[in-house]
């Protein structure tokens, strides 16, 4: 390549100097001189040639520099990333045990996490009424009965479809459902119904029964579900009327966390069982 170059410039002189001076010989100075310049030509050339060769290096190493400098960002961010999450999570769970900690100390049931979560599930369904106080949720309409009777009704089937829903859902699956079975004051009057319900008692308990069975064919689990009956004892009206005792005849609702105290359910008094 260099000696190409030489070449190149002295035949580019020379011939520059021949066409000056028509086909006469050029005198040995001048080709001397032109000589010479072409090397002079030809040492800028290499130098041009060197000075790229190293400006090629250095633009590779700045490149690999760029690269390492980009790889380091993006591990940088992945890790940052992760700590905005573990602090998250740490802040939660602080958060967490200063709820429990502040409803041990005022002596309130239940945590105050689940308690959040119920009565957000509360806000997001106007079917369901949320008590501050108690941390419970219940139905918001009750389902109703006929004299004597434990049917279900098809709009007790309705509401029932739509808090099976609800309930079954994932943000739901970890709270608890209590059923709750009433009837009205008047003893049962005809022998074939006494024969399936001696008293109010076995009445108000097969409601409740009839409303958990539909309950869990719909999605609710076994484990997720309580029974219980009042028979006529905890009335919400008088009963002197025909509505006011349409009103008793109902079973109730209620959705709590899983840490709320209810008699039966094991892991939530066990200093009970020890």
């Amino acid at each position: 390549m260099r000696t190409a170059h030489y070449l190149i410039a002295a035949a580019l002189l020379a011939s520059g100097a021949v066409a000056s001076t028509g086909c006469q010989f050029v005198p040995r100075s001048q080709f001397n001189a032109c000589e010479a310049q072409a090397r002079n030509l030809n040492e800028r050339c290499k130098a041009q040639e060197a000075e790229l060769a190293t400006l090629k290096l250095h633009s590779r190493k700045v490149e690999d520099q760029l690269l390492r400098a980009e790889e380091e960002l993006a591990m940088i961010d992945q890790r940052t990333g992760l700590d905005r999450k573990k602090l998250k999570n740490y802040e939660a769970e602080r958060q967490a045990l200063r709820d429990e900690l502040d409803d041990l100390a005022h002596g309130r049931n239940g945590s105050s996490a689940h308690n959040r979560r119920l009565a957000e599930l509360a806000k997001q369904h106007p079917e369901l009424i949320y008590d501050p106080s108690t941390g419970i949720c219940k139905l918001r309409g009750d389902v109703f009965f006929g004299s004597a009777d434990s049917a279900l009704s098809p709009d007790g089937r309705k509401a029932l479809d739509q808090f099976a829903k609800i309930m079954s859902a994932d943000e739901a699956a970890k709270f608890r459902v209590m059923v709750v079975g009433h009837t009205d004051s008047r003893p049962i009057a005809h022998r074939d119904t006494r024969d399936r319900y001696p008293d109010n008692w076995h009445l108000s308990a097969a409601r409740a029964l009839n409303v958990a069975d539909y309950l869990q064919k719909h999605g609710l689990r076994e484990d997720q579900v309580g029974v219980a009956g009042f028979g006529r004892h905890e009335p919400v009206s008088s009963g002197a009327s025909a509505e006011d005792r349409q009103r008793n005849r109902r079973v109730e609702i209620f959705v709590m966390s899983p840490d709320t105290p209810v008699v039966g359910w094991v892991e939530t008094l066990p200093s009970v069982y020890r």
